[in-house]
């Protein structure tokens, strides 16, 4: 699996914020439901749009903290990087600054990231 180490300060991004289970794997089945709701709704082609940041596209963020991992949630985000006053409709969330390790993932969604991520994690 190809993958780089990069160094970022804080960045902003902008979308819609979901929070998932991650009890028997929920997240692996609501994820997928929630990107074809929003390629279906339009949510997509705004963000694309919005888009005026390092990270060219539409992200998948996930988020925990202490207080949703011991609830056993995390929240989700459809969002891109943009710098600037957050649309209405949307919601924005502050990247910190730290070191990263972007995987490079190909192939069908979301059957390819799935597997990435048991690849990831398994190794």
């Amino acid at each position: 699996m190809k993958y780089k180490v990069i160094e970022r300060d804080s960045f902003q991004v902008v979308g819609i914020k979901r929070e998932f289970s991650l009890v028997n794997g929920e997240n692996l089945v609501g994820i997928p439901k929630l990107w074809d709701e929003v390629n279906e709704d339009g949510t997509v082609g705004l963000l694309l749009k919005l888009n005026n940041g390092q990270i060219k596209g539409v992200l998948g963020v996930c988020v925990t903290n202490s207080g949703t991992q011991s609830k056993q949630v995390m929240d989700y985000w459809v969002a891109t990087e943009y710098d600037g006053d957050t649309p209405d409709g949307l919601l924005k969330f502050e990247v910190p600054a730290s070191k990263w390790v972007v995987f490079e993932v190909h192939g069908p969604m979301p059957d390819a990231m799935q597997k990435a991520w048991n690849q990831i994690f398994s190794e």
